[in-house]
């Protein structure tokens, strides 16, 4: 039997941690190699977790001691005892190194410091045994120097501790290996300003050898674990803000490699043949310098405005492979402001140089492989990758620019040596592209498309000046615009489909999106012009009434309809499309928040428009539209603010056409259906809350926020994060801005939703009985329903007498109505307290008493819904509830109201 199986024999047999109290190595390696530990990530990772805790506790006294008594070698004790107590550490190296290469990046994540920290000590060793011999070398009591053969270049190189790492990299084959040898360098290199990372940085030698043996081979590894670890390696080697900065010459030489390297990268090839492994390792060289350059730009060691690298990096936006152009894309990343004009003059040549075609729709980031010269390129050799790659690049500077702080200047001041860059040339034909590509048939131009154009949009309405805003007006809707221009071409080649697209494009989102952009604007000069000016920044002089002055010829209901349609001459022939069914879309932000601009009359002809039940059923209907119901509450205050009478009715009459879409609708939409059904009914008086008249609601509750706008993807695209740098709260909303100063309350009560009507029975049955009583219902749904349900019982609301008291039976019959259907046993759980207060009082003892509880017993609800909360829910509903009916009714009413709950009343009371 050979000695290794015998120790993995006897090793089996002992416990871990006898081994580790050993300080076995031998045990310990024997341990780890059996297959049951192999086999399984977790007891590998128990496994060496305890040894790394092992190796991190202090040293036995006994080495402590001994040492104490040398130094006869002309060491000193305390330098004796370093080299003893990292002796007993650095002879676990080979069981560290096995969790530096396991295959779980876990394991290999918490081996590398480890690793480092045995290194780390052995450099110190090196250091101190250099300075040793150099006190000895040059005694006061020998002046004589020793003779060079006592001294050896290799023992004394700082970096030779890591020839252990470099012998076992070259026995390393296997991806995850390298990969955790190159993650153990990062974090032992990373380490400068200690004189171990000082003294491995300026030590050439160990440079040259990790240059040329890892981060150069590693960069063209196959797997792109390993060029990552590699590339954030090399960056950390020649990062400018270390404390001990890299020789100039290694740093110029590796900067030098790196781009010799993606420039004898040959150019793309194009065939319909498969991809030979020649591209394949090109694409991959590519992918890992492409990487490294990266780090090296964020490492400020190399500038992307240097001569020669923006067209190599322009010739690169072409290439077949999606992850060497998304590389190259995150290379040109801001902020740079010479970086995003050059992207914006680039991005103007594709005007009306969009592929006409959708052959060979996508591509893999590890192949190489396309279509013809003509599926990749158009006439002039503009590829549509390159295009793509582009507007990647520039959403990156966009982001940037609109999440800048809040007294930034317009962008066109901005850029002192750039004066003119974002000139109405460049605007229009830079909005048109982007538009184009909205409607690509690749997918990959399309899909970049959508996510830029809001951001361009909102950077030409945020930072213009007021006399640049008709033309970004016109180019949207105008009939001189960029966007009409392109509705015309499509019309006129007769491209019905892409036509149909686009014009549900302009009219879902381009002309909303304006007019959102610009209630953004007017909010935020109207904010700016009360603010004290900052000594740090000069007013920009803007007034909310020269945006207003600027904008109005276009807030017209004509002007809206005119925009999502092609308008061809008479002399030109075309089959084009339908008029578009979302048209008016852009009516409801504009007629909402634009009360105080538009011409009264034309306010009224808007709103007529949108109080057509039928306007809303489409828009609830088509997923296109159905974002723009945020708007929606916002929409009926300003009726109620600014509208006539039979206005204010049409309102309360959309009611069954919402109640009707709340079933099918997300969450966050109920919870903004029925905001606008509260807000509806409601009759606004004196003593309506003023909260309730603050506009934008869907901005600062998170229950009105899409999922996106939860989680802070969209956030910044639909200009809420501009908004939000100047109101950062709900109250900082002018409000009068939108809709004028509060009018007088109206002296009489008004009936807004009969007992008998349709109304009634609409929300009666699609709020209180079958939504609020769901168990599929969301907490944030219910809270909307209780504020619903709250609202309508309030005195304010109407004259006391029947519709009142059926206000009242209907939500008593939805609270235990819920009640009854998600938790049918609330009346056993009521009677708990008495029960209880019965044991206590015969001093029963809990452990006799209650043997057989059980805490999911004790709910028993449907889809994780607690009685306890539940019927303390009820019970506050019904408090508030009661409380107000007995207010605004007689007693013998509300009795009568309650005659078919008493029992339930009765029981909840006791509760």
């Amino acid at each position: 039997m050979s000695s290794l199986k015998m120790q993995r024999d006897a090793a089996s047999l002992i416990p871990l941690s006898q081994l580790l109290a050993a300080d076995s190595v031998s045990g310990v390696l024997a341990y780890l190699v059996q297959d049951i530990i192999v086999d399984d990530p977790d007891a590998r990772l128990q496994a060496l977790s305890a040894v790394f805790a092992h190796i991190s506790m202090p040293p036995n006294r006994e080495c402590a001691v001994s040492a104490s008594a040398l130094g006869a070698d002309g060491t000193s004790p305390s330098s004796s005892t370093c080299m003893c107590m990292h002796g007993e550490r650095w002879k676990w190296a080979d069981v560290v190194m096995r969790g530096v290469t396991d295959p779980w990046s876990r394991i290999r994540s918490l081996a590398a410091p480890v690793m480092a920290d045995l290194l780390d000590a052995e450099v110190d060793l090196v250091l101190q045994r250099q300075g040793s011999r150099a006190s000895a070398h040059f005694s006061p009591s020998n002046s004589t120097p020793r003779s060079s053969s006592v001294t050896t270049t290799t023992p004394e190189s700082v970096s030779a501790p890591l020839d252990y790492v470099w012998n076992q990299w070259r026995g390393m084959s296997l991806w995850y290996e390298q990969d955790g040898i190159v993650r153990l360098l990062v974090k032992l290199y990373s380490r400068s300003g200690t004189p171990a990372g000082n003294a491995l940085r300026t030590d050439e030698v160990g440079l040259r050898c990790l240059l040329f043996n890892v981060i150069f081979p590693a960069l063209r590894n196959p797997q792109l674990p390993v060029r990552e670890s590699a590339a954030l390696l090399l960056g950390i080697l020649v990062d400018r803000q270390s404390p001990t900065s890299l020789s100039p010459a290694i740093a110029s030489f590796a900067v030098d490699h790196v781009c010799r390297s993606i420039m004898q990268a040959s150019a793309p090839v194009r065939s319909h043949s498969p991809a030979s492994s020649a591209p394949l390792e090109e694409t991959r060289v590519l992918e890992g310098n492409l990487l490294a350059l990266n780090e090296l730009v964020g490492a400020d060691v190399i500038r992307v405005e240097d001569v020669g690298m923006m067209p190599l990096l322009l010739r690169l936006s072409s290439y077949p492979a999606a992850s060497v152009r998304q590389y190259v894309a995150q290379i040109l990343r801001p902020p740079s402001p010479c970086v995003f004009t050059y992207l914006m003059q680039r991005l103007c040549e594709h005007q009306n140089c969009m592929p006409q075609h959708a052959e060979g729709v996508g591509d893999s980031s590890s192949s190489v492989s396309g279509g013809g010269d003509g599926e990749n390129e158009d006439d002039d050799g503009l590829s549509w990758q390159r295009l793509e790659t582009l507007m990647m690049a520039l959403q990156q500077h966009l982001l940037y620019l609109h999440a800048m702080p809040a007294t930034m200047q317009d962008l066109f001041h901005l850029i002192p040596n750039t004066e003119g860059i974002l000139t109405p040339v460049v605007f229009a034909t830079s909005l048109s592209v982007v538009f184009q590509a909205t409607h690509s048939p690749r997918f990959e131009v399309a899909r970049m498309g959508l996510q830029l154009f809001p951001l361009l949009l909102q950077l030409f309405l945020r930072f213009c000046p007021p006399a640049a805003l008709s033309g970004v007006c016109e180019a949207c809707c105008g009939p001189d615009g960029c966007v009409q221009a392109e509705l015309n071409r499509l019309a006129a080649c007769g491209d019905v489909e892409t036509l149909s697209k686009a014009q549900a494009y302009v009219a879902t989102f381009v002309v909303p999106a304006m007019w959102w952009f610009l209630t953004i604007r007017r909010l935020v000069a109207e904010v700016k012009e009360k603010m004290a000016p900052s000594p740090t920044t000069t007013a920009s002089g803007e007034t909310r009434a020269q945006v207003e002055n600027v904008v109005r010829p276009y807030a017209t209901l004509e002007q809206v309809r005119f925009a999502s349609q092609a308008h061809l001459s008479k002399e030109a022939s075309s089959s084009a499309a339908p008029p578009c069914a979302a048209a008016t879309c852009a009516l409801l932000p504009l007629a909402t928040y634009f009360v105080t601009v538009m011409d009264p009359e034309e306010w009224h002809r808007c709103v007529n428009e949108l109080l057509e039940p039928s306007w809303w059923a489409g828009l609830l209907a088509d997923p296109a539209r159905r974002e723009q119901a945020r708007v929606g509450p916002d929409f009926v205050r300003a009726v109620h603010r600014c509208g006539k009478s039979n206005e204010m009715q049409r309102v309360v009459e959309l009611v069954p056409t919402l109640t009707a879409a709340l079933a099918d609708a997300p969450t966050h939409e109920q919870c903004l259906l029925i905001a606008m059904i509260r807000v509806a009914v409601e009759m606004r008086t004196a003593s309506t809350v003023a909260m309730e008249e603050q506009a934008l609601s869907f901005l600062y509750r998170e229950a009105y926020a899409a999922p996106a706008l939860a989680e802070g993807g969209d956030a910044v695209p639909l200009g809420h994060v501009w908004l939000k740098h100047f109101m950062p709260t709900h109250e900082a909303i002018p409000t009068a801005v939108l809709w004028g100063e509060p009018v007088k309350a109206r002296s009489e009560s008004i009936t807004l939703a009969e007992s008998d009507s349709v109304v009634f029975e609409a929300i009666e049955k699609s709020c209180y009985q079958e939504l609020y009583t769901s168990p599929r219902t969301e907490p944030v749904v219910l809270r909307e329903l209780q504020a619903l349900i709250m609202s309508l019982s309030r005195p304010s609301m109407s004259k006391p007498g029947r519709t009142h008291l059926h206000w009242y039976a209907a939500a008593l019959a939805a609270v235990f109505g819920r009640l009854e259907k998600v938790c049918p046993q609330w009346r056993e759980t009521a009677a708990a307290p008495t029960a209880r207060a019965t044991a206590d009082a015969s001093g029963c003892e809990d452990d006799k008493c209650c043997e057989d509880w059980d805490d999911d017993d004790d709910d028993g609800a449907v889809q994780g819904i607690y009685v306890a909360e539940e019927v303390r829910n009820a019970k506050a509903v019904v408090s508030v509830l009661r409380e107000r009916a007995a207010a605004w009714t007689e007693t013998r009413h509300v009795a009568a109201a309650e005659d078919r709950f008493r029992t339930d009343l009765t029981v909840l009371a006791a509760v």
